[in-house]
């Protein structure tokens, strides 16, 4: 049982981790973005930076939820698991154009502000996804698990 114990405090840290990286995001980086005088470097850090720790708290919770349901057959693991697991494949088919071409202007050192900041609000909107699935796993493995 003690294995199970473990994998419940890897979900959570990691859940919890996700779920403030996506809130700061939204709330705190893409403001700061946006106001900063030359937003593609201040973008591109904060995505290079921010990314490592999105991808290993996704992995991490996801794991966990999926091996505590293989174990338990658990339903609410099941799902915290689909919502910690599913900013993996949106990441890649939703968000990665926007990323894309913000890398490819930054590389460019382009200076079309009004085309970087449109980006930097859609990827905003779009980040909003990220944020309320891995806050919801995140209540959910905490309040009803």
């Amino acid at each position: 049982m003690s294995h199970l114990v473990y994998a419940r405090g890897i979900s959570l840290v990691a859940n919890g981790v996700f779920s403030g990286l996506g809130l700061t995001m939204n709330f705190v980086n893409v403001p700061c973005i946006k106001a900063s005088n030359d937003p593609l470097p201040v973008f591109t850090t904060n995505y290079k930076r921010a990314s490592k720790i999105g991808i290993g708290s996704i992995v991490l919770s996801s794991v966990a939820h999926f091996y505590i349901y293989y174990k338990t057959r658990n339903q609410r693991a099941l799902w915290c698991g689909i919502l910690s697991a599913v900013s993996l494949p949106y990441t890649v088919l939703i968000l990665r154009p926007v990323n894309d071409e913000l890398f490819s202007l930054a590389a460019s050192k382009s200076t079309d502000y009004a085309r970087i900041n449109q980006l930097v609000s859609a990827w905003d909107n779009r980040q909003w996804f990220r944020t309320i699935t891995g806050s919801l796993a995140f209540l959910l493995n905490v309040f009803y698990y």
